[in-house]
């Protein structure tokens, strides 16, 4: 019966820390209940500064791009950049930035870059450095975080808090037109929750303004 007994002890154990570990799993890639309340909090003050700056239109409605990425784009770093750069331009053009940008793409081999992509905004280009796990709705995403970079340093939106200012960026990607594709892509700064989150914010915005 002790045997027995340990067995089953021993189980119940095992179970509960493994639920524990699949817990702690979930909640660091969708975050808490609090990060994503504070992930609404920040949409809504950013919504507030877009209407402020007249770009409430972007609030109401969802970009769809006309380019789509293929398996063989992203096993080539000429297609990949052509194919992107079209989707910039384009994205470029429905947010009115100011034109000039260049888009690079350079494969992050060795996995020696600490980022997928970067907003260089003295040379006005965008960089992405896909690897070979990246798939295209998380290149998509990369794509709509740095263009969020261009759109918040044209307008005036960027805060001088590094870590926030780019939670700020996410959330902006989301504001002006991006919210399914950063659901979709499922990675960033903010967690997937968080994305949610937002979206969930933009939502309820545009039920409320109509």
């Amino acid at each position: 019966m002790e045997s027995i007994a340990i067995i089953v002890i021993f189980n119940l154990i095992r179970i509960i820390w493994c639920c524990h570990k699949e817990n702690r799993a979930f909640v660091a890639q969708h975050g808490t209940q609090e990060e994503c309340r504070q992930a609404a909090d920040l949409a809504a003050a950013m919504q507030r500064k877009m209407e402020a700056l007249g770009l409430g239109n972007y609030l109401l409605n969802d970009f769809r791009f006309t380019e789509q990425l293929t398996p063989a784009d992203l096993k080539s770093e000429a297609l990949l950049q052509q194919k992107m750069t079209c989707m910039m331009r384009e994205l470029h053009a429905y947010l009115r930035l100011h034109p000039g940008y260049t888009l690079r793409v350079r494969f992050d081999r060795d996995h020696s870059m600490d980022r997928a992509g970067q907003f260089d905004c003295v040379n006005r280009r965008i960089d992405i450095f896909p690897r070979g796990s990246y798939s295209a709705e998380y290149l998509v995403t990369v794509l709509a975080h740095e263009t969020a970079h261009c759109f918040m340093y044209q307008y005036g939106l960027n805060d001088p808090d590094r870590d926030l200012n780019e939670r700020c960026t996410d959330t902006v990607a989301c504001l002006m037109g991006l919210s399914s594709y950063m659901v979709a892509g499922g990675n960033g700064y903010l967690k997937h929750g968080q994305f949610v989150a937002v979206r969930n914010s933009l939502l309820n915005y545009r039920d409320n303004y109509a």
